[in-house]
């Protein structure tokens, strides 16, 4: 099975210098946990995941706010207000190296790749630009519906 019979071909992907808190939004809205991202030319250039805004936190100590009787933090408003407040571009927190595959490339060798790597999507790229994505879910989709990954 190729690439390009399971790929998901309407990817969000953010723009390099929009601010880390505006993935942030889009992740949560969408609910998703990662995107590609992209340069003035559509070029695929990073990747961003929760994992690299988490990170965000371990920049600077969380902030905790008081209340009447004690203390109270709220983490995903912090991480939010942090990024604001910082002014973290999506390029400053982004992972740059990121593993990319073909629509000809086969869904095995990609599901491969995605378990020994700990990869949860990979692009799926026509030069630089994104033609599609795979997560794991798509995979697995694909199993459950009887397809061959070969």
């Amino acid at each position: 099975m190729k690439a390009k019979e399971i790929m998901t071909t309407h990817v969000l992907a953010i723009r390099h210098d929009d601010r880390a808190a505006h993935a942030v939004q889009i992740m949560a809205h969408h609910n998703i946990s990662g995107m590609p991202v992209v340069n003035d030319a559509d070029e695929l250039i990073g990747i961003i995941t929760e994992r690299d805004l988490l990170m965000i936190t371990k920049i600077q100590p969380p902030k905790v706010k008081t209340a009447l009787y004690g203390l109270w933090i709220e983490p995903d408003r912090m991480v939010q207000e942090d990024a604001e407040w910082r002014g973290l571009l999506v390029e400053d927190v982004m992972t740059k190296k990121v593993v990319t595959f073909g629509p000809e490339d086969s869904v095995a060798e990609i599901a491969r790749v995605m378990h020994d790597k700990g990869i949860k999507r990979v692009p799926i790229v026509e030069g630089k630009k994104i033609v599609g994505l795979i997560s794991r879910a798509d995979v697995i989709r694909a199993i459950a519906q009887g397809m061959s990954l070969d």
